[in-house]
């Protein structure tokens, strides 16, 4: 799991399915395996990303299938609280980080152990039926008897060329009538859902450095041509194939070099880390 604060400028964070635009202040969660990226509306953008050991939430079984909101509701003195709190952690934790004074990975290791114990007693959450790969929207409703049995066909054969015909003739039933099935129980229709599957997939692959070309990835997940696959995935997250993999490899080579923020904002950034943990004495 990663935690994205804005220390300064104005972002749109993209994940699976959904996008959110973070103002200065503003904390949001990304769950472990993601794929997610950040597009700055503005120059001189300043984030903390705080990645979270999965070791240290052993103890909660549940801990991966959770998505905590730290969203704060328009007067709502609690909500507003509970995420100072949250900032003024992950300010602190990132100041043990950068400066290592003497006993510092001991005190990374409390203070995060803090941040978890907020996250779950005072966030609100909910739970997706799985902690692997992030579902789409869709795939948190439970589908329903009927529907099982033919969304796990096609998780199956998603990388084949696939009609709602076919399909629907694979498992006895009409088009017409599956069709409407999709709808009245996954809340969309049939190829929106065999898009927003192959788009994930896609995702996953082009999360891992450059392995296979952009074109070997939409053709391997189903997609008609890369052309097809170029328009679904700006539809969906907002930006060509090519633009998120190169912003999702650059925050994941940060991320790994610990670089939560550019080496041109250290300074800055150090001052509004400070800041943060004053704001919550």
């Amino acid at each position: 799991m990663e935690l994205v604060l804005v220390l300064q400028g104005e972002v749109v964070l993209f994940s699976v399915g959904s996008q959110r635009r973070l103002l200065p202040g503003d904390v949001a969660m990304v769950r472990a395996r993601e794929p997610h990226a950040c597009q700055g509306l503005v120059d001189d953008n300043v984030l903390l990303g705080l990645q979270i050991d999965p070791w240290l939430t052993r103890h909660d079984s549940q801990f991966g299938r959770r998505a905590f909101d730290l969203t704060v509701q328009h007067q709502d003195a609690e909500s507003m609280k509970r995420v100072a709190k949250v900032r003024s952690l992950m300010a602190r934790t990132m100041l043990e980080i950068r400066m290592k004074r003497a006993g510092w990975p001991m005190e990374v290791e409390a203070l995060v152990l803090r941040l978890l114990a907020i996250l779950l007693r005072q966030v609100p959450c909910t739970l997706s039926e799985s902690d692997g790969c992030v579902p789409f929207p869709q795939e948190q409703v439970v589908l329903g008897a009927r529907l099982h049995a033919v969304a796990d066909y096609i998780r199956r054969h998603a990388h084949e060329p696939l009609s709602i015909e076919d399909v629907a003739r694979n498992h006895s039933l009409s088009a017409g009538y599956l069709s409407r099935l999709f709808k009245s129980e996954a809340g969309e229709g049939f190829h929106s859902f065999v898009t927003n599957l192959r788009l994930r997939r896609a995702l996953e692959m082009m999360s891992v450095p450059r392995a296979r070309t952009l074109t070997c990835i939409a053709l391997e997940c189903g997609f008609p041509s890369s052309r097809a696959f170029n328009v679904s995935f700006r539809r969906t997250l907002g930006c060509t194939p090519s633009t998120w993999r190169a912003r999702y490899l650059e925050t994941a080579a940060q991320s790994r070099s610990g670089l939560a923020y550019g080496v041109h904002h250290e300074s800055l950034a150090m001052q509004l880390l400070h800041s943060l943990v004053m704001e919550d004495h």
